[in-house]
């Protein structure tokens, strides 16, 4: 069977879980094809499952740390239609941790790849936290 540009099976795959994580065509295929490259290295999803091996050890490590207060101001975004828990949960999660000025909010017509899928919204939302921070 051809597949397109010479793209393996697992090539392919990557597409499709990239297009269930985007939520338009705001991405443009020139990014879909340099994560599959990305991926395609070796290690890389060794090192991209590294990251949730890890979080067992951060809960570990958040609960011993969890009556430590953090003041310096964090802004959580993330994208609108993200999949997980919803934001304000996740937000009560992180200041129940010590987070003590945080500041999250929604990038609209993004899900996962909120960079790659809306990058103007989310450099506005950084420069105006940033601004406010100034004040």
């Amino acid at each position: 069977m051809d597949r397109p540009g010479g793209l393996t099976d697992e090539d392919l795959a990557w597409r499709d879980a990239y297009a269930a994580w985007v939520v338009s065509d705001a991405a443009p295929e020139l990014l879909r094809q340099r994560y599959v490259e990305a991926y395609r290295r070796p290690g890389a999803l060794r090192s991209s499952f590294d990251w949730y091996r890890g979080l067992r050890q951060d809960q570990r490590d958040n609960a011993a740390a969890k009556q430590l207060q953090v003041h310096t101001p964090v802004l959580y975004l993330r994208g609108g239609a993200e999949r997980g828990i919803e934001l304000e949960r996740y937000l009560a999660g992180l200041r129940e941790h010590g987070l003590c000025e945080l500041v999250g909010d929604l990038i609209p017509g993004s899900g996962h790849f909120t960079p790659d899928e809306q990058p103007e919204a989310l450099a506005r939302r950084i420069a105006a936290f940033l601004r406010s921070q100034c004040q």
